[in-house]
């Protein structure tokens, strides 16, 4: 067998792609609530004759399809869940859930991947080897996160390498975008409580002002990126919410701050926060004050592996032709939970261009007018596809 299957029979099924899209995106569901997204899921791979597995990783969904005898095995995975956005742009398959949307494109993901697997199961004689396709849950949280779970489960231990691809309008459909190494950050939440002893403000001499201890605290935060982590070390602390008090004249108890923290090294990561925790001490103290700090850690960064890009990159070339592929020399700050997979699995994470300039489908991920270019549908399908083929063959 060849190792890729021709354009034009994974066309085949490119009807199919973009209607399984289209009724996901309907019917947005967040993370650990795909209920109706992966009964659909599994109910197609069954059609297609693959053994498959419910509830894994609590709403996740596994295809295995068997080829001939071999020892190796391939997963890819492609995230289900939708984000509480409104959806802002007008169609006939706009979300129908109030509040919801799939605002980040996992809708498309699960929708070629379920193409691929389709193709994939015509030609399993020809396989020397296994594919997984994973299905998995909360990419977006809650914590600890669909791919956590899954990686916990044990489904994955015998699996040689293991793919994501992700849309991106950033790039223009046809191109493909990738990291050699260093893709993604690690993020992290925390929430800080600084307590004071609120009071009239007529009378600040009688009371611990929490919005002092919040502005200076801000200002410091700032200094552990910019003074104390090294300019060659990539890290972002950023403070996103601020909230104390209710009335203009009155001191308030307490000022509740939110932000995250997004590093690629662990090391740095740790030290962050360590620094934090002096720098509250230090600040509640001085004021005769007190604080509370919680952290949540979120993904862990995420880090490709150089055989697997060379993958990637041959297949993708092959697939859409050269100079197809896009090299990144810099990562992106966002953050990934398909990192759990390549920290045990040797794998690659890489982004499908959807962007399309001339009709206006420019729009961001994560925004109520994120609308992608459905001619991309099918050539994430047939890179599903043809990584399977290579790497099996």
């Amino acid at each position: 067998m060849n190792h890729t299957i021709a354009f034009d029979e994974i066309k085949e099924v490119e009807r199919d792609v973009v209607q399984y899209r289209r009724s996901i995106h309907m019917h947005p569901e967040t993370g650990f609530e795909e209920f109706k997204t992966s009964e659909m899921v599994a109910k197609n791979l069954e059609e297609f004759g693959l053994e498959t597995t419910k509830g894994i990783g609590k709403t996740g969904v596994m295809g295995i399809l068997k080829g001939q005898a071999s020892s190796n095995t391939i997963a890819l995975r492609a995230d289900m869940d939708a984000l509480n956005i409104e959806e802002e742009v007008e169609g006939p398959y706009k979300s129908q859930v109030s509040g919801k949307m799939h605002a980040c494109g996992h809708d498309a993901h699960t929708a070629m991947l379920l193409g691929a697997a389709k193709v994939l199961s015509k030609h399993r004689s020809n396989l020397k080897g296994t594919v997984k396709f994973i299905f998995q849950p909360a990419e977006e949280g809650p914590p600890p996160g669909g791919g956590f779970l899954i990686m916990e489960s044990g489904h994955l231990e015998d699996v040689d390498a293991v793919f994501a691809l992700h849309v991106n309008p950033m790039f223009e459909t046809g191109r493909i975008a990738i990291s050699k190494r260093e893709a993604m950050a690690s993020s992290d939440f925390f929430k800080i409580d600084l307590i004071g002893k609120g009071g009239h403000s007529a009378t600040p001499h009688e009371n611990i002002d929490p919005i002092r201890m919040a502005g200076e605290t801000l200002c410091i935060l700032q200094n552990l990126v910019s003074g104390e982590t090294d300019p060659l070390d990539p890290a972002v602390l950023s403070v996103c919410t601020i909230n104390g008090g209710t009335q203009f004249n009155a001191i308030p108890d307490r000022v509740t701050m939110t932000g995250t923290v997004r590093t690629f090294c662990e090391k740095t990561r740790e030290k962050i926060f360590t620094r934090m925790k002096e720098i509250l001490d230090h600040i509640s103290r001085m004021h005769n004050g007190n604080y509370e700090l919680q952290r949540v850690r979120g993904w862990p960064p995420l880090i490709n592996h150089g055989q697997m890009v060379d993958v990637v990159t041959e297949v993708c070339e092959r697939t859409l032709g050269p100079n197809s592929v896009i090299l990144l020399d810099k990562p992106m700050m966002g953050s990934e939970d398909f990192a759990y997979y390549v920290k045990k699995i040797p794998g690659a994470f890489f982004w499908l261009g959807c962007g399309n300039r001339q009709k206006g489908l420019t729009a961001g991920l994560h925004s109520g007018l994120f609308e992608l270019d459905e001619n991309a549908l099918i050539l994430g399908t047939a890179i599903h596809v043809n990584l399977a083929c290579h790497f099996l063959n």
